[in-house]
């Protein structure tokens, strides 16, 4: 068994690729080495994680020269964090999720708003500027068609739900001040470049309010639920979230 303490040590040291295999990659140099299994469990706060990978397959944690290995998702799910794998640039990114607050919006907030689209759930996102009125990606004309699709500045009214709809969160330290928040937001008022998998309303609102266009919506995705996302973006020519 592994404690907190003791798993927050190994996140260092966590493999990225062939877990199963034992290839080793490392600045473009491939080593083998021979990995033990020893069935080894993870708890963290007397609950157990069991790691899978992307896909939601069980991958086992190894030892190899004494050190144990852990997968970097299953680091993440533990504590809460947001992974990215950049397989252009090897790199993966754990990042903070923000805490969702049932509160009424303050200027410079990020909004939610819970929606549903052919039974699939997902949230839609803008920046909260007072007066209630929000800046988003939406589309003028409701057809809810990406290449419709801009942002702009609109009442709530009829895009967020007051009784559904909930605050990001962040840690106050890594995010603009409501000021610079709205006037990010506002500076990219006519914006027409959404795309539901890499600029959508939730990469938008994140630019606005942390400097980074990202969406955690589709991080979470696995390899196989963002290649289906792709393709019936592509199919149907979707705006999901506008």
């Amino acid at each position: 068994m592994l404690k907190k303490d003791y798993f927050k040590g190994l996140i260092s040291g966590a493999l990225l690729a062939s877990l199963l295999t034992g290839a080793v990659f490392a600045q473009n140099i491939e080593k083998t080495v021979t990995a033990a299994y020893k069935n080894i469990q993870i708890f963290v706060n007397g609950s157990e994680i069991k790691p899978t990978d992307a896909n939601g397959n069980s991958v086992e944690p190894f030892i190899v020269n004494g050190t144990i290995y852990l997968p970097v998702r299953a680091v993440g799910k533990a504590f809460d964090k947001s992974v990215k794998w950049d397989a252009n640039e090897n790199t993966a990114y754990l990042d903070e999720v923000p805490e969702k607050v049932k509160k009424a919006p303050e200027v410079g907030d990020v909004i939610g708003d819970p929606r549903s689209y052919k039974g699939i759930n997902y949230e839609h996102y803008g920046i909260y500027i007072g007066d209630n009125k929000v800046i988003h990606y939406m589309t003028p004309n409701n057809s809810g068609k990406a290449s419709d699709a801009e942002v702009a500045e609109t009442t709530m009214d009829g895009h967020f739900d007051k009784d559904k709809m909930f605050v990001l969160k962040f840690d106050k330290e890594k995010v603009f001040n409501p000021e610079e928040t709205v006037k990010r937001a506002k500076s990219m008022l006519g914006e027409k470049k959404y795309n539901l998998v890499t600029d959508n309303c939730e990469h938008f609102a994140l630019w606005c309010k942390i400097g980074v266009r990202k969406s955690y919506q589709v991080d979470s995705l696995t390899p196989d639920q963002l290649s289906l996302l792709k393709s019936l973006s592509e199919l149907i020519g979707s705006g999901m979230g506008i």
